[in-house]
Parts: C-alpha cells; structure tokens; sequence
C-alpha cells in the first residue's frame, strides 16, 4: 500500500503559479514551473511564438498542469495581454492602466505608425525592422530577434558587447562619457572620460608656462602664491642677434682659419 502511495503522489502534476491556461494575471507575471514527478518545466520567454529561449523578449511559454494530471503550455504575448513584455520567464509591466502602462504607451508612440513597416528609422529609436527577424548588435556576433517595438534582443548565448569609445552608447562601467553632457557641470567629455574645462585665464597661464589654478591650487596640488610666473618655464620671445653669441664666433673664426690653410696650398700648385 506505501508503494501504491508513493507512486500516485509521483504521478501528481504541480504547478506553482497556479495556472496559466486561461491567461491569469497572478500566473502570467510569476515564472512558474509545473512538474511531475522530479521533472520541473520552468516558464520562459521565447524570441517569437515558435522560438527559441531568451531572456527578454515579447512572448512567455506558461507551463499548466493538464486535468490528467500532464504538463501542457501555452505561449502569451505579454504585449497584446496589456504587459510591457517577457523578462526572466514572466510578463512584467502593469494591466490596469496606471502610470507603469502610460508611459510605456509614450514612449513607444513615436514607432506606433513606422514599426514594422521594414524600415529601420534610427532617428525614431528603432534598432531593427520589421519584427521577429534576425538582427544585430554592434558586431554579427552579437545577434538577436527583433521584438514587436522594433528593439534587437541580443540572445544571452552571443558575444557580450565591448566598450568602444565613440560608438555614441556609454559603458558605465569602462567609460565617464560619449558626449559632453554625460559629464558634471565645468567638464567636458575627452576620449570617454570627463576632464575639467579650463578657463581663458588659465588656457592663457598654460601658454606662458605656468601651473593653471584651480581653487587656489595648482595642478600638482600646490598653492597658487609658490608658484614662480619669471624666468622658469615662461618663452622669452626677446628678439636675439644670434651672431653675437660667443659659441657662433669661435666656430666662424675656425672655420674662417682653415678656409686661409686650403687657399696658401692651392695657391702653390697653380
């Protein structure tokens, strides 16, 4: 009788979202598994209806248990059901109409009327078109699906993106900047990284030698008034008669001396 028993509470299917079949919402924005036995079936989300998995996309495969007791799914797009979308094998975004759903509606409304229409318009935000095709990141092996608002999700199985400094898109964690406005006020962007922006006094300083101040110090970290403005580092623009340098007249008298030699030997042979 144990055995019997055991093996009827095997053959149970569990599902611990609690459904799916009938698209509930508790169910649709909860990954879910439904197993029987030791066999868990997880809900994912797929690139397309028949696709394959990825992390972010706008389509969910919910797993239900069958009134027979056998693991059945079916796939939601979450986007048509009022969601945002499918991440991490759920739908996510609100139902009810509140400021989450409004402002996803606003911010997808410049694509409303050219996504999909196999035309990729950068300008209007789009990453690829139309949807559900093959598209690409910043390289061919970074490749992905195009989702229903004209965005490339970039499978988790393909190369990770390098930073690339210029490429307009800002990795926070190897890059200060792309443009001059990712940096504070008084910075400018310079090579992806934000330097101060110097002023005419001191982009003046600069040109005459001197250590630039910035808050009473100088930019080895000194005090402005230790700072020597004469004789170290400044250009003596003076206008100089080289020929009087002391260095110029031995050579010229040299050279003059040997220039008499050359002429008494040619002289006697002639």
């Amino acid at each position: 009788m144990l055995i019997l028993a055991s093996v009827a509470f095997a053959a149970q299917c569990v599902d611990t979202d609690g459904g799916g079949k009938n698209g509930e919402e508790s169910a649709l924005k909860s990954q879910g598994q439904a197993k029987v036995g030791i066999t868990p079936h997880e809900d994912i989300c797929l690139t397309s209806e028949e696709g394959v998995s990825i992390n972010e996309s706008d389509y969910l495969k919910e797993y239900y248990c069958g009134a027979d007791n056998q693991v059945y799914s079916k796939v939601w797009e979450c986007t048509r059901e009022g969601f945002s979308g499918c991440r991490n094998g759920a739908c996510y975004g609100s139902t009810s109409g509140s400021s989450n759903s409004s402002s996803s509606g606003s911010s997808s409304s410049s694509n409303q009327n050219t996504c999909g229409n196999k035309i990729l318009e950068k300008a209007k935000g789009e990453q690829c078109d139309p949807p559900d095709s093959i598209c690409f990141g910043k390289t061919k092996a970074q490749y992905g699906i195009c989702s229903k608002s004209c965005q490339c999700l970039i499978s988790p199985s393909a190369e990770q993106a390098q930073a690339l400094c210029g490429d307009g898109e800002l990795d926070s964690a190897k890059e200060d900047c792309e443009k001059d406005s990712d940096c504070g006020s008084g910075f400018l962007c310079s090579s992806c990284s934000c330097v101060k922006e110097l002023t005419k006094e001191e982009i003046e300083a600069m040109k005459k030698g001197e250590k630039p101040v910035v808050d009473g110090k100088t930019s080895d970290g000194s005090d402005s008034k230790d700072v020597e403005t004469s004789g170290k580092g400044v250009i003596d623009t003076t206008p100089k008669n080289f020929s009087d340098d002391g260095a110029l007249k031995a050579t010229s008298s040299v050279s003059n001396f040997f220039k008499a030699i050359f002429g008494w030997i040619g002289a006697l042979f002639s």
